[in-house]
């Protein structure tokens, strides 16, 4: 699953709401921001609120780890998972290793 893409389509079902992160967050009890981080593709919602966000949105899980409307089918749930948590972890040890070179220059 490309978090970007999972970011920019919870955005748009956002937006198809017209809600600030603040009151999804709101709704959702969690933080807007939580949701930013979803947003911007830095991180991914627990798989505990999948049902939650789907049920929120008014879409099909597959269609929201799919990240688009309409690709309602088989989705396997653990190697999207796994997949995703590859990614975060990327992006984390980049972000260290981003602050590791900042620490050498001073």
């Amino acid at each position: 699953m490309d978090n970007e893409k999972f970011g920019n389509f919870i955005k748009e079902l956002r937006k198809e709401k017209g809600l600030t992160q603040k009151e999804m967050g709101d709704k959702l009890n969690i933080t807007d921001k939580a949701i930013s981080k979803w947003e911007r593709g830095l991180s991914f919602p627990d798989i505990s609120m999948l049902n939650s966000l789907a049920d929120f949105f008014e879409v099909d899980i597959s269609e929201l780890l799919n990240c688009e409307r309409g690709a309602k089918q088989e989705v396997d749930v653990e190697a999207l998972i796994k997949e995703a948590i590859e990614k975060y972890k990327n992006i984390e040890e980049k972000r260290k290793e981003k602050i590791k070179n900042k620490k050498i220059r001073i």
